[in-house]
């Protein structure tokens, strides 16, 4: 049986890569996304849409036909949460 023989480029390269990883784990995470506050708003007309925006909703989406009816529409609204 062979003695075994430290190959002083290998004992480099590990140390290297262990670095590294401990480096990259000592990062600081990303960013969270912000905090969303979503709202629906059925039948908008344009009173609303300036009291909306003075309250600072932002239009995210329509959501189609209410469960009052076919002529019954939702909005969908979103702002940064207080």
């Amino acid at each position: 049986m062979k003695a075994m023989s430290i190959q002083p480029l290998s004992v480099l390269a590990g140390c290297g890569i262990t670095v590294l990883a401990l480096l990259a784990m000592g990062q600081a995470p990303a960013s969270t996304a912000p905090k969303l506050e979503y709202r629906i708003v059925e039948d908008i007309d344009a009173s609303d849409l300036s009291k909306l925006a003075e309250e600072g909703w932002d239009y995210a989406g329509y959501l189609g036909a209410g469960k009052k009816g076919a002529s019954n529409d939702e909005t969908l609204w979103k702002r940064a949460a207080k």
